[in-house]
């Protein structure tokens, strides 16, 4: 499992440790270019997400660490649900040809995404994480459906 670090993101550490040794299974970091988040936060600020969208700063701190780490694969898991989002997520389906990132050969559709909670809600993975005792991390506790710069998982297959 592979975990964009955004750098914003106070409470990962802990959650971390508390899921590999739950798991037992070591959890690799990815980090955005160091470079990239120097200039935007000396251009912008540190929280220039707030006046203007969250696109840019997304885009250095996720997206960009992300498509560097899913060039090395050639499929990843997500927890997309259809209830996070109806109005752009209503036709997830479990099993496809990721439409936005390459993997390993490069190319379009050289990158298969896994969405297997795609027809789960809310409070059916909620229930399931608390019968099975699964770590969960405090900002999810909060209820904060999809806090900004959170961390990206993936799993190598």
């Amino acid at each position: 499992m592979t975990v964009v670090h955004t750098s914003r993101y106070t409470t990962l550490t802990l959650f971390v440790r508390k899921t590999q040794k739950h798991f037992g299974i070591k959890i690799e970091f990815t980090f955005p270019d160091e470079q990239q988040v120097t200039d935007l936060v000396n251009e912008k600020g540190m929280f220039s997400f707030l006046q203007d969208g969250h696109k840019e700063c997304c885009g250095v701190r996720k997206v960009k660490p992300l498509r560097k780490k899913l060039r090395t694969l050639k499929a990843w898991v997500t927890g997309q649900r259809k209830d996070q989002s109806p109005g752009t997520r209503a036709a997830v389906p479990a099993i496809q040809v990721d439409p936005v990132f390459e993997g390993k050969e490069g190319g379009a559709g050289s990158l298969v995404k896994f969405n297997p909670l795609t027809n789960a809600s809310s409070q059916e993975v909620w229930d399931f994480l608390r019968v099975m005792g699964t770590p969960v991390n405090k900002v999810r506790v909060a209820r904060f459906p999809n806090p900004p710069h959170t961390v990206l998982s993936l799993t190598r297959l």
